[in-house]
């Protein structure tokens, strides 16, 4: 028997990992033992100290107290051929060794203790497999193997109903499996060769009607055994756990026309023995190995410290829980925002309800306080409370708690960088992201926070970088295009800007804001009837929205429709009579139909809404101008010049001024300052 240590497996592994080989692992009952759902073998001790009036069993049955119901049950299983062995076989081997340490009944006995114990029901002997099974939680191991899973080694098979290795991989990875629970679905495996994690359960799940009897359990289904061959071809075969009790796949592995070419390993806990000759047998046949493992979780450690030595730390799964939790609060929040935004009772009812929990949660943060007991999510709750409450220096002060609590809480950090970047400390907040990518590098909103604060201090390169990444985690991210469209707005490159604001509006077509700000893009690139395409579905969406109608007044005056540019800067002044860009507007498109009363009119009331709107004082200068009202124009170019002194075109036009009144020196001293700033006569 050619036996390798655990060690010796651990390196064959990343030997064939380093050569392009995946691995697949064949999972028995014994790897579910160390996490408390107990093996067949056990099951068959406690179901015979059961039978024979010795202990309650594990669903809390009483034990038999009258010998002949059980001797009817059995002459009735032996009348009817459903037994396989005679019970005073099993009878007698309990008792020659039931008081020895650790001993099990053999683990062909199974089948017919199964039916003796549930033969009045035997659905009720699925009912209490599913109780046995419920509150089992994978044990250490499964972390490992659920990396090894998620990481390429992309195949698990068992025979086992549990849900250990999907709870496992919920728990440890950020991969979704693909779980087939019943034979009808196999095929699946080799038509499509997904590449995310396959559990596949030749004797169904729990909750699909699982094989328990002999009769299911004869031989494989016809429907797995195409699909098992495929799979042998692509992965080497790692099994653990299994003690071939069943006779489907055991007897499938034996057959000669079943090839393992990739290899065979095959584990055995050293404390109960060798496996038994039929196993020896099969194995020798495929060229396989046999390994000897101190158990399941003994085993998956050295694999988890060979190749995840970082990830089955417990700050890892720290770190994991802290996001879910960070999760769950962003999505509390969001329903939070969402019922304050819409009316109606079940709104009303909703607010309430969060309320409630809002309220049991400071009583228990109250409880833990007065415990000296709060945690780092204790004092983030407060800085969130705080910082909604517009106290946001309160706020930090919470979040630091937290952070000199759990240095590696990356949900503290994004918070605290809100609450500075709320106060205008924009460095402060980018250190604070920083850190929190840092922690967490999957941490979207902390990408996206961070391209904000880059954003207002206008280093706009920084802030793409960071809004791409998010939009690399998150490719459904609106906002994330949205803003990243900002950005590249604010750099000039608006057929970038196009394309994002394309992108928002694919995920929120019902976003009026977005096709105004779309809108100006194109008319940066001066396609004004796109931008009037974008600025009336704005309106359609939202038809007081003033802001659009000057947005498309103005396209529309681009292209020369004046008539219909004065109407939508009616409408928006009609809307929103403080719009100082719609009077603005409107006064340009005044002067361009030669109604320079009008448009002076509507500069004037520009200038009052804006005193310092430098714009508006240099174009009623430059109609005054033109209507030869020299000493007004001087006055207005003037001002101009006050509130933006560094603009060469405003000393050009006051230069013209000077000239038509004859003050030459004026005049060259103007144009002279314009040369200096740049400008040309």
């Amino acid at each position: 028997m050619k036996t390798l240590s655990t060690e010796q497996l651990v390196q064959e592994i990343q030997a064939a990992e380093r050569g392009g080989d995946r691995f697949c692992f064949i999972l028995g009952a014994g790897a579910s033992a160390e996490s408390g759902i107990p093996t067949g073998r056990q099951l068959e001790n406690r179901w015979m100290a059961c039978l024979m009036g010795e202990q309650p069993d594990l669903d809390g049955s009483k034990p038999y107290t009258n010998p002949e119901d059980l001797n009817r049950t059995i002459q009735q299983l032996q009348e009817a051929n459903l037994l396989e062995h005679d019970f005073e076989e099993i009878r007698r081997e309990w008792e020659a060794h039931k008081a020895e340490p650790n001993w099990t009944l053999p683990s062909q006995y199974y089948f017919d203790l199964f039916k003796i114990r549930f033969f009045h029901n035997q659905r009720r002997g699925y009912y209490y497999l599913e109780q046995v099974m419920e509150e089992a939680k994978p044990s250490f191991g499964y972390h490992p193997l659920a990396l090894m899973l998620a990481g390429g080694h992309n195949l698990a098979i068992t025979t086992n109903f549990d849900s250990l290795l999907e709870d496992a991989l919920y728990l440890y990875t950020d991969r979704k499996p693909l779980v087939i629970n019943h034979e009808d679905q196999a095929s699946y495996i080799v038509k499509q060769q997904p590449q995310r994690p396959i559990i596949a359960k030749v004797h169904r799940g729990l909750f699909f009607d699982p094989f328990t009897s002999p009769e299911d359990t004869n031989q494989l289904n016809e429907k797995w055994k195409d699909v098992l061959k495929s799979a042998f071809h692509r992965y080497t075969l790692i099994v653990i756990g299994y003690g071939g009790g069943d006779h489907s796949l055991m007897d499938f592995l034996r057959q000669p026309d079943t090839r393992i070419p990739r290899g065979l390993y095959w584990c055995y806990h050293e404390a109960a023995g060798q496996p038994e000759g039929r196993i020896q047998q099969m194995v020798e046949d495929k060229g396989g190995y046999f390994v000897s493992i101190a158990g399941f979780d003994h085993l998956m450690l050295a694999i988890g410290q060979a190749f995840y030595p970082d990830k089955i730390l417990s700050h890892a799964i720290e770190n994991r829980a802290n996001r879910q939790i960070q999760k769950y609060e962003e999505t509390r929040q969001k329903a939070i925002e969402a019922s304050k935004a819409q009316n109606g009772p079940e709104n009303a009812e909703f607010r309430v309800q969060l309320q409630a929990l809002d309220q049991r949660e400071q009583e228990g943060e109250a409880r833990r306080e007065s415990q000296g007991q709060l945690t780092p999510w204790d004092h983030i709750r407060r800085g969130d409370r705080h910082y909604h409450a517009g106290a946001y220096v309160e706020a930090i002060a919470e979040y630091t708690q937290a952070i000199q609590q759990d240095p590696k809480l990356a949900a503290a950090y994004n918070n605290r960088g809100v609450a500075h970047a709320d106060l205008g400390e924009y460095d402060k907040a980018i250190e604070d992201y920083t850190q929190a990518i840092a922690q967490a590098p999957k941490l979207t909103a902390a990408y996206k926070n961070r391209g904000n604060a880059y954003r207002k201090l206008k280093q706009y390169d920084k802030a793409v970088d960071d809004y791409t990444q998010a939009i690399s985690l998150d490719s459904k991210d609106a906002m994330a295009y949205y803003d990243r469209g900002n950005a590249y707005s604010c750099l000039g490159k608006y057929a970038k800007t196009i394309e994002d604001y394309t992108r928002f509006l694919g995920l929120n077509p019902q976003n009026a804001m977005v096709y105004n700000n779309r809108g100006l893009a194109y008319a940066d690139l001066g396609e004004y009837e796109k931008a009037i395409e974008d600025y009336t579905c704005a309106v359609d969406l939202e038809d007081k929205f003033a802001v659009a109608y000057n947005n498309r007044g103005y396209a529309y005056a681009k292209l020369g429709k004046y008539p219909e540019a004065i109407a939508d800067y009616d409408q928006a002044i009609k809307l929103n009579p403080e719009l100082t860009g719609a009077y603005y507007n409107r006064g340009g498109t005044y002067a361009d139909l030669g109604e320079y009363d009008k448009a002076i009119k509507d500069y004037t009331q520009a200038i009052t809404l804006d005193p310092e709107l430098a714009m508006a004082y240099n174009n009623r200068g430059f109609v005054q101008y033109y209507l030869k009202q020299y000493p007004a124009a001087v006055k207005d170019f003037t001002l101009a010049i006050k509130y933006a002194p560094m603009t060469a075109a405003f000393y050009i036009n006051r230069a013209k001024v000077y000239r038509a009144l004859g003050q030459e020196d004026k005049a060259e001293a103007d144009e002279e300052r314009a040369k200096e700033l740049g400008g040309q006569n």
